[in-house]
């Protein structure tokens, strides 16, 4: 289910985090289109900067027994 206060945004080779509660005990985990896992992070903060190259990308976010996935474009 996906939570719609959730926001995943790129801007400047950055991967913002919006409309959480909290960054506690919140996973992000980035897939490439092949479904790869290439990173995971936890706890994060509202900014996180991906060492990964330009391309489309998976996201998705466990936070409270919840998943949200979002497609971004990071350029």
């Amino acid at each position: 289910e996906n939570d719609n206060n959730i926001q995943v945004l790129v801007n400047n080779g950055n991967i913002q985090v919006s409309g959480l509660s909290t960054f506690e005990d919140v996973e992000m985990i980035i897939y490439n289109t092949l479904g790869m896992e290439l990173a995971t992070y936890n706890n994060l903060n509202a900014t996180i900067s991906p060492n990964i190259s330009t391309g489309i990308y998976i996201v998705k976010i466990k936070n409270q027994g919840r998943t949200y996935t979002q497609k971004i474009l990071f350029e």
